[in-house]
């Protein structure tokens, strides 16, 4: 009799261990602000990146949550967690079938780069003075990562490649395509945000800078 019970204790034993799923390690970046996001209901996600996907890569929504973790809103994150695949017949309905684990928190730095997320109105595009009356303006969310305003009479919108302390990278810029008297000087607002590659902001004004660290747009903050 035991040794009946000791061989189907061995298959029960062998049979759980084969539907076992082994997880594996992942490096995640997590923003430093959650954005809006629809799961079930409207929620709000994480963004991360994946180590080894680069700066340029777009950040993904996240909708998972992840155990043993403690965010804190305005710093950017490195971490590193064990991904745990869940048998279906486990997962209830509308959940992830994946767990995730903090391991351990690899750097946690504050975000500067969230000063730039406000509204700015264009005073001068390189050595050309903008009248005060004039309407272009850019909205810089870097909680989204996106960039979008008006050029003059055109609206545009594009993404963020990159922000830190001083560096500002920004995608190519989609408009809309009105008809205007400022055709030129909007044309050259949109090159010159495509030039970007750092900035600094003094007394509420944005100075942005090209590569060779000269100054081809100033905006002034929307008070």
């Amino acid at each position: 009799m035991n040794k009946v019970l000791t061989i189907l204790f061995v298959f029960v034993f062998l049979g759980c261990a084969s539907s076992k799923k082994v997880g594996k390690e992942e490096i995640l970046w997590i923003h430093s602000a959650k954005v809006p996001c629809m799961g079930v209901a409207p929620m709000s996600c994480f963004s991360v990146k994946k180590e080894g996907t680069g700066v340029s890569q777009d950040w993904e929504l996240f909708y998972d949550t992840i155990e043993g973790f403690s965010y804190e809103p305005g710093y950017l994150y490195k971490i590193k967690v064990g991904v745990t695949d869940i048998p279906v017949e486990m997962v209830p309905a509308d959940a992830s079938s994946v767990k995730y684990t903090l391991i351990r928190v690899i750097s946690k730095e504050k975000d500067e780069g969230l000063r730039l997320s406000d509204s700015w109105k264009l005073i001068k595009l390189k050595e050309t003075s903008i009248p005060k009356n004039a309407k272009p303006y850019m909205e810089i969310n870097i909680a989204e990562n996106k960039v979008f305003g008006m050029g003059g009479c055109n609206r545009f919108s594009g993404s963020i490649q990159k922000a830190t302390k001083t560096q500002l990278q920004l995608g190519p810029m989609m408009s809309t395509k009105m008809l205007c008297e400022q055709a030129d000087m909007e044309h050259q607002f949109f090159r010159a945000l495509e030039e970007v590659m750092s900035y600094r902001i003094e007394n509420n004004k944005l100075y942005l800078l090209d590569a060779n660290q000269k100054e081809i747009l100033i905006l002034a903050k929307l008070l």
